[in-house]
């Protein structure tokens, strides 16, 4: 069983928040192959987990887990943003596919991402303007 949610959106329920939590835990003891629970923005809450149940916890801002969190914490995984040559080809990426649909429809994933017939041309996009463009987005996640 795998449920996907982000702790923003568990906060708002206020009193209903625990109700909901202990539902989902209950849900992970019935189920024969255990839970995988993913929560985006898990610095929102954090509760206290329940055998065969493993928490999958993202932020953007990681110095606001305090130690009750961190100490439950068997493995970090930190993803760094990009830098500028992973920032250039993520840019092509997206301008290839998307802005002037040249994407390979003939992969397993282009008929996923396929537009409708809104493509655009890219005329004079130089190497190098995408380059600057790379530079510029420093800080920039994909």
């Amino acid at each position: 069983m795998i449920v996907v949610d982000s702790g923003g959106n568990v906060a708002p329920l206020g009193s209903q928040a625990v109700t909901k939590i202990h539902e989902i835990f209950d849900r992970a003891k019935k189920s024969k192959k255990g839970l995988l629970l993913f929560i985006d923005e898990a610095d929102a809450f954090f509760c206290q987990p329940v055998k065969r149940c493993s928490f999958v916890l993202a932020t953007n801002r990681p110095g606001d887990l305090d130690s009750a969190i961190t100490d439950r914490i068997d493995e970090v995984i930190k993803f760094p943003l990009p830098q500028a040559e992973a920032r250039f080809k993520l840019l092509k990426l997206y301008l290839n596919k998307y802005i002037s649909g040249d994407s390979d429809s003939d992969s397993k994933w282009g008929s996923l991402f396929k537009r409708s017939s809104q493509t655009k041309t890219i005329k004079d996009l130089s190497e190098d303007a995408i380059r600057e463009a790379a530079r510029k987005t420093e800080g920039f996640s994909g």
